[in-house]
């Protein structure tokens, strides 16, 4: 009896880690397609952005004007629930515009990737 119960508790335990560790690797390729998701979403709306003709001439011209179709479409890609705001800086890390205006004064990012 007692050989049956050990047997049956390291099968038991065995089985409890298993059960556990696909519940995880289900839970972890969850997130992961998620995060996927959600990264390729963004990556959509910067290269729509960048699409865009007026992107280079805004970037292009100094003071930057703002065009109302440029305007539009960065307010329409702000009104996302995924956007808290569209920061715009030039090729000097200094900041440009915010969309929506905020009234918020932006800062350049703590650390500089240029890409």
């Amino acid at each position: 009896l007692l050989v049956v119960a050990a047997i049956y508790d390291r099968y038991s335990k065995q089985l409890i880690d298993t059960l556990f560790e696909s519940r995880i690797e289900g839970d972890l390729d969850s997130v992961a397609a998620h995060m996927n998701s959600v990264l390729a979403g963004q990556i959509n709306r910067l290269e729509n952005i960048v699409d865009l003709a007026d992107t280079a001439s805004f970037f292009r011209a100094r003071p930057a004007p703002i065009t109302d179709h440029l305007l539009d479409f960065l307010l329409l890609e702000a009104e996302s629930a995924d956007v808290y705001a569209i920061a715009l800086y030039d090729a000097q890390d200094a900041f440009v515009t915010a969309v929506p205006v905020t009234g918020v004064s932006w800062q350049p990012p703590a650390t500089t990737t240029h890409w």
